[in-house]
């Protein structure tokens, strides 16, 4: 005796035969099932629209009820279904805009199609949410085109990067347009910037959070810089599973702040250069009366001493030389390390005479503060610039007060109802030149606190804007060149003043 079938199973154990179950089945599916004949016409079908009951269609073609040519691409799937015995599936527009996925299922009596069972999904819905969706890629992709931004994907546990053809042109990437791996992306970035940039993926990767970076890439057309941001996406354990994200060439803006600075650089110079000559005249008359006495010293032990006082002159000398070449040259110094706290000792050496006696200088710089990271020529101008700044604020004098310290990230951010405030901070803050640790870690603030006549309010928006000047006198070039300069490090500046009560900028790098 053979085994009972599934559909006799069924009707044992529920007490219903099959056509009862068959018939709930038809009557509560969601589909439009119908049975047709060899010629197409409608013999059983399970439902129809509210305006249109079954007897009404039932012996007429299916593909009556379709708008031309719809119903010659279902006639055409209709033979195939009866001469091959294989079932058609297909999409179909029908009246009314709706759209329907349609399978011809051919029942087979012998060796050939004796029914064909059509079974109808209404997927209107979905053809426009797809419809939607595309539009919006479409738009997208309009939008990331007119602003030149690629689009990158980073599979994490593949090591499969890949790319859209702006990121491609912006890398440079001549070869297939198959994946590349990690080591093949860095071999694009130039070998300075390469270790920091696969160690801020690596860190994206594993903490799973990516900040913004901007590094430098070899083309053809020469060095650009590139912004690189993205966005973590993770498994359902909570892990990283990859990295999807933008990049915007950037040259031109790096360009721009370059040239921003060298104007700047060329201003504060002015400056320096009577003070400086003044400095430098005074040790050329100590080094040469050291010499004079010399000549006519008696004994050979004072001549001696008057010869090693005029050595430590030329050398004081020939260090303040070699700080002025250092801050007016056009190339930076170099990334590395740097002690904030000996920096702004060295800068304020440097600015000597242009900061006049009625201006008393106060210093409160922390001990054991963490090295910042950046370009030593930079930090230095920021330096400058803050306190020039100042004495042009206090003409009648005042106190100019500078001060270091650290905190930790997120713990300490200025107060976001600080009155006059000009640039917010961020513990997400913009790229950095240093490695990207630093942005998990902790800033060092320098503040530069002045007594003079404040910023009026209407003006405070604008004080970082190339050009504009609160000044009777000058270029509007010292305040944008230390913004840019701050971005450019991964910082941010805070800014709080009123009108006849001074001015107070918090400059927030990260540490190295």
């Amino acid at each position: 005796m053979g085994a009972a079938s599934s559909e006799d199973r069924v009707s044992g154990e529920l007490g219903v035969d099959r056509a009862e179950w068959l018939a709930g089945l038809l009557e509560h599916s969601t589909d439009v099932i119908s049975i047709l004949d060899l010629e197409g016409k409608i013999l059983f079908i399970n439902q129809t629209k509210p305006s249109t009951t079954p007897s009404a269609v039932i012996g007429r073609r299916a593909s009556e009820f379709l708008p031309s040519p719809t119903n010659q691409v279902w006639d055409s799937a209709f033979r195939r279904a009866v001469e091959t015995c294989a079932a058609q599936h297909l999409e179909l527009p029908s009246h009314g805009g709706y759209y329907w996925e349609v399978r011809l299922v051919p029942i087979r009596r012998g060796a050939s199609a004796a029914y064909v069972v059509s079974i109808g999904s209404d997927i209107t819905e979905k053809k426009r949410t797809q419809s939607e969706l595309a539009s919006k890629e479409a738009l997208l992709d309009l939008a990331l085109s007119a602003a030149h931004m690629g689009q990158w994907v980073w599979e994490i546990a593949a090591d499969r990067m890949i790319w859209d053809n702006t990121t491609r042109q912006m890398l440079d990437w001549s070869g297939s347009n198959e994946a590349v791996s990690l080591e093949q992306f860095l071999g694009r970035v130039q070998e300075e910037d390469r270790a920091r940039v696969r160690l801020h993926l690596q860190q994206g990767a594993q903490l799973g959070q990516l900040h913004p970076i901007e590094f430098r890439v070899a083309t053809q057309r020469g060095e650009r810089w590139l912004h690189w941001t993205g966005k973590a996406y993770l498994t359902d354990e909570g892990k990283p599973r990859d990295l999807l994200g933008g990049v915007l060439d950037v040259t031109h803006q790096r360009q721009g702040e370059a040239a921003l600075n060298r104007a700047q650089k060329l201003e504060a110079l002015s400056q320096l250069a009577a003070g400086v000559a003044h400095d430098f005249n005074n040790l050329l008359f100590a080094i040469l009366g050291s010499v004079q006495l010399a000549q006519i010293a008696k004994t050979p032990s004072q001549q001696q001493s008057l010869l090693n006082e005029a050595v430590s002159t030329c050398l004081r000398a020939g260090e303040l030389t070699r700080r002025l070449l250092a801050f007016g040259s056009n190339q930076g110094t170099g990334e590395q390390a740097i002690n904030l706290g000996e920096l702004v000792q060295g800068t304020l050496q440097l600015l000597g005479r242009l900061i006049p006696s009625s201006i008393e200088v106060e210093l409160d710089l922390a001990e054991n503060l963490p090295a910042i990271w950046g370009d030593r020529g930079q930090i230095e101008q920021v330096v400058m610039n803050l306190c020039l700044n100042a004495r042009d604020a206090m003409s009648t004098g005042g106190q100019l007060s500078l001060s270091t310290r650290r905190v930790p990230l997120g713990s300490e951010p200025p107060s976001s109802s600080a009155r006059g405030k000009a640039q917010r901070y961020d513990s997400d803050p913009p790229s950095a030149i240093g490695p990207p640790s630093s942005r998990h870690a902790h800033y060092v603030v320098l503040t530069v606190k002045d007594t003079g006549a404040g910023i009026p309010p209407e003006m405070m928006s604008r004080i970082f804007e190339p050009f504009f000047t609160t000044k009777a006198q000058g270029t509007g070039l010292g305040l944008p060149t230390v913004h840019s300069i701050v971005q450019q490090h991964g910082g941010c500046i805070d800014v709080q003043s009123e009108p006849g009560s001074g001015a107070t900028f918090s400059v927030y790098l990260p540490t190295a």
